[in-house]
């Protein structure tokens, strides 16, 4: 017997835009928590210090280092900045710092992954210290703004280059604009946004480069 379109909707579980579907599970690294325990005991540091320095609410700290979630870029820029970090140390500690004759190679999927609800992201040539950039290939799945954590802004600047797919960007300074594989952008990270799949294909992979806040010390 055919089920009419519907009963099919009646029957269809309803989903909170940015929490996923019934049964699925997110995905969470669980070295993240452990570096994220590790910095906090080497520098002596409470979650409510760690908060303050970062702007990273105490509950969402809490849920990382027990390794029930993980860390949107956005915060994981903060995270890295309010730390007097650069963005890969937080994932490879033991980066080599060259003063002259300065590479980093990565191969082919080798680049450290760090799973989110709403995207993955591979670092590209993390082990070398003290960059001015920080490079990421990011696999957006979220559809809407809301479904991708919203708007957010970050120091620097930045340049997103859409390897497969399609991608929608939302600003607060412009209106959407959709751009396709080939296409490139270069923005004010202070200005908020937000990345979203535009395409036909479950997952738009995007070159993501933005430049990393180094903080004075002064100014703490």
């Amino acid at each position: 017997m055919r089920t009419s379109r519907s009963e099919k909707l009646k029957a269809a579980p309803s989903r909170t835009p940015g929490k996923p579907a019934a049964g699925t599970v997110n995905k969470v690294a669980p070295e993240l928590g452990a570096r994220v325990r590790d910095i906090c005991r080497s520098r002596n540091l409470t979650l409510r210090q760690l908060s303050s320095m970062t702007g990273i609410p105490i509950a969402t700290l809490s849920k990382v280092q027990n390794n029930l979630a993980t860390l949107s870029y956005v915060q994981l820029t903060k995270l890295a900045s309010g730390l007097d970090m650069e963005l890969n140390d937080i994932f490879s500690p033991n980066a080599v710092d060259l003063r002259t004759g300065r590479r980093a190679l990565t191969r082919k999927g080798t680049g450290h992954r760090e799973p989110t609800r709403w995207y993955n992201f591979e670092l590209l040539c993390s082990e070398l210290a003290h960059k001015k950039m920080n490079i990421a290939i990011m696999e957006i799945k979220a559809r809407t703004p809301e479904e991708a954590g919203g708007l957010a802004a970050h120091e620097g600047e930045e340049l997103a280059y859409v390897l497969e797919g399609s991608i929608e960007i939302h600003t607060e300074d412009y209106r959407p604009t959709r751009l396709n594989a080939g296409d490139a952008i270069y923005m004010d990270s202070t200005s908020a946004h937000v990345y979203v799949n535009a395409g036909d294909t479950p997952i738009a992979r995007v070159l993501a480069v933005t430049t990393h806040a180094f903080v004075d010390p002064r100014e703490r």
